[in-house]
């Protein structure tokens, strides 16, 4: 069915100004030589373009009330015909017909074409589709039977262009649906309609776009495949996206580096680093170099997962195919060595950025001081923090969280609590993660009092209170002794929705153990189990210090082999609270001489001391709690026993205890072994070395009466321990 648009009246004879300086400069051309009065009305359509030839330009009469435009084509042999004199004097436009049937305000009357010098086209000044219409004088002009194209006359790209600022795709794309539908869509215009079709989240139509332009017939570019690659990667359509890369080759589509660049993002999005990562060693193969933005992408990916070694690989590559290397590249540099924990090698590549000239942003200045802190030099990310300040660079929330996290790092909990009060007095917003290191910091520096006010503080502020920041409180209060108050906080983070997570049931489990409600202990312990947590070493850790201090042994042991049968690693720590929850049980040497044992084969520091004494008849006690001292000397009665029924040696030059610089009023471990070798039956002496008295020596004649007594008998520690 024809469709009617309607070009509304627009007068000039209050606005000479508007009108078009290429049409007057024709009309003192005419032949009769009169002048053109400026009183004369005469009406034109909206947003015409009036044309001459003659002076060869176009001028546009604008109505923001309209988005529509014809064009009007004048040329000279048909200027003559239209123009008509007023009863004035004056000229006036005389009304021209325009190849159509028109309808004509105030006129019932239909006009036909005169003649073919008054007869003209006018149409779409964009898609040049024909429009049926007139122009005449003091008159509504109408167009009719205008084919639908007309509706949409202005063009693709402009309204893509007009679209960006407006943001209205949606709206945009019905427009392109109607061209796609009605055949009408030219190939020009492609790119801009998948550009539309893309920002208005449709991926599926521009590769309907791409369909349509091969049906036709013409050629497409990278640019149309990069886009739609694009389109369908932001909408996790990876296979399709691929497919599309290898429909580009098929067709022998030539590849620019901007659309390898698309492709090695959409693998990188779809976690297919190493496919990714083959794209750009195949862009060298295809005879495509690689530029910064491609090698800088990678780093970035690879860096966010972790494979930070692979980014920094990539970094020298950069430099060893000839790619120049930009403040991106090395701002993605510096990250990857703050992740991997290589601070000394981000902070040259930050000095080699200011060499360079690149200009060091916020963003590198925080990567900087992170690196510096993960590394623990404190000092250095301070000094990069103060740097910062004196370029000019005014920190925000990411720059002092980093600076905070870093002296938290080197528990320097005054510098922290610093910059925090500064935040505040410059008015830098404060977030969970400033706040946790902050209370971190005041933990490790002692400061549990302070911890707890500022985790009261987060609260008070409204500034949310994640998992972490109830982690670190509850740390806190353990440290501090107030388990009630760590206990408290633990029930709140289930009342207020956060999750609990290991490191919270960690400290909530401490907690009860240290206010000796085992039985609590345990319930959070099994309660993990329910909820889907692995129990790591600090959970065991924690729960078999609780079974400790309630002397629930059975319940410790019993832990302990867990681990092992759960695969859990075994600490030093759990080790030492195992050996002191087995003392308070029945079998207790027996059972303590067996986790010792287990401390040997698995710590190599306790390996080597029993090496040394195999070679020098030296044993060394350094490090030894006074439970392990004591079933070490048994150990070693045990295997002077097996040397004498070997017919080997008993000799043992000496017992290396410490000289007790870290004890508070006597050589602990002195004290202990002499106690024990002397409650043996029958004694052994011993004395500490006058040269050294770290060092205890053991009277060789109790030691062989000792061992002669004890030679045919199996070695029963509970004999005088």
């Amino acid at each position: 069915m024809a469709m009617a648009a309607t070009i509304s009246r627009l007068s000039y004879s209050k606005s000479w100004n508007r009108c078009p300086r290429c049409l007057l400069q024709a009309l003192p051309m005419l032949k009769d030589g009169s002048k053109y009065r400026k009183s004369t009305q005469f009406t034109l359509t909206t947003n015409v373009v009036a044309h001459n030839p003659i002076m060869n330009c176009r001028r546009y009469v604008s109505n923001m009330n309209r988005e529509r435009r014809a064009f009007w084509a004048l040329d000279s042999k048909s200027r003559t015909n239209d123009v008509q004199h007023s009863p004035g004097g004056g000229a006036r436009i005389a009304p021209i017909e325009l190849s159509g049937i028109v309808k004509v305000k105030g006129q019932q009357s239909t006009h036909q074409s005169r003649s073919s010098a008054t007869s003209r086209s006018c149409q779409d000044a964009d898609s040049g589709v024909p429009v049926k219409c007139t122009l005449g004088p003091k008159h509504n002009i109408s167009v009719v039977d205008a084919p639908v194209s007309v509706k949409k006359m202005i063009s693709v790209k402009k309204m893509a262009m007009a679209t960006k600022s407006t943001g209205n795709y949606r709206k945009a794309a019905l427009k392109v649906d109607s061209l796609v539908a009605n055949r009408s869509l030219h190939s020009s215009d492609a790119y801009y309609a998948i550009i539309i079709y893309k920002q208005s989240r449709q991926p599926e139509k521009c590769v309907q776009v791409l369909e349509y332009i091969q049906e036709k017939g013409e050629k497409l570019t990278a640019y149309h495949y990069a886009l739609c690659i694009a389109a369908l990667s932001t909408h996790n359509k990876y296979s399709k996206a691929y497919a599309l890369f290898e429909d580009m080759q098929t067709r022998g589509v030539v590849l620019d580096v901007a659309t390898y660049t698309t492709v090695v993002q959409m693998l990188l999005k779809a976690r297919e680093l190493d496919a990714a990562s083959e794209i750009v060693y195949k862009m060298a193969t295809d005879g495509c170099k690689p530029n910064a933005r491609t090698y800088t992408v990678l780093m970035a990916a690879f860096s966010r997962a972790g494979r930070w070694d692979d980014a920094l690989r990539f970094f020298g590559e950069m430099e060893s195919k000839c790619v120049t290397r930009d403040a991106i590249a090395y701002s993605s540099a510096i990250s990857a060595c703050h992740k991997g924990g290589h601070w000394e090698r981000a902070i040259v590549f930050f000095d080699e950025m200011g060499r360079k000239g690149f200009k060091r942003d916020m963003t590198t200045y925080s990567a900087a001081i992170s690196a510096c802190g993960k590394g623990h030099n404190w000092r250095k990310a301070i000094e990069l923090f103060d740097e910062m300040r004196k370029n000019g660079i005014r920190p925000n929330m990411i720059a002092y969280s980093a600076a905070i996290s870093a002296c938290e790092k080197g528990y320097q909990w005054t510098k922290a609590l610093k910059l925090l009060d500064e935040m505040t007095r410059k008015g830098v917003k404060q977030d969970t993660i400033v706040y946790s290191a902050a209370i971190s910091a005041c933990d490790k520096g002692r400061q549990w009092g302070k911890a707890i006010e500022l985790f009261d503080e987060m609260g008070a502020k409204g500034i949310k209170r994640n998992t972490i920041a109830y982690t670190v409180a509850i740390t806190a209060c353990n440290h501090a002794n107030r388990w009630e108050k760590a206990v408290e906080i633990f029930a709140d983070m289930d009342i207020n929705g956060i999750v609990r997570d290991t490191a919270a049931y960690n400290a909530a489990i401490s907690a009860f153990g240290k206010g000796r409600q085992w039985e609590k202990a345990i319930m959070l312990y099994n309660e993990m189990d329910s909820k889907g947590l692995q129990p790591d070493t600090k959970t065991y850790g924690a729960a078999i210090s609780a079974c400790e201090r309630g002397q629930q042994w059975q319940k410790a042991l019993a832990l302990y082999h867990e681990m092992s049968a759960n695969s859990v690693e075994r600490d030093l720590v759990i080790y030492r609270v195992v050996i002191r929850a087995l003392a308070s049980g029945a079998n207790a040497h027996g059972l303590i001489d067996s986790v010792y044992e287990d401390l040997i084969v698995n710590f190599t520091a306790y390996g080597r001391f029993w090496s040394r004494f195999e070679r020098e008849g030296v044993l060394d006690l350094h490090t030894h709690t006074q439970l392990e001292a004591q079933s070490a000397v048994r150990r070693l009665l045990t295997l002077l026993q097996h040397r004498c029924k070997d017919g080997s040696p008993a000799d043992v030059t000496s017992i290396i205890v410490g000289q007790g610089k870290n004890s508070v009023r006597e050589p602990v471990l002195l004290a202990t072994v002499q106690r024990q070798l002397k409650n043996l039956t029958p004694s052994i002496a011993s004395h500490p070395m006058e040269a050294n008295t770290g060092r205890l020596v053991v009277d060789r004649s109790d030691l062989v009466a000792w061992l002669k007594q004890n030679a045919s008998e199996d070695f029963a520690p509970a004999t005088g321990f």
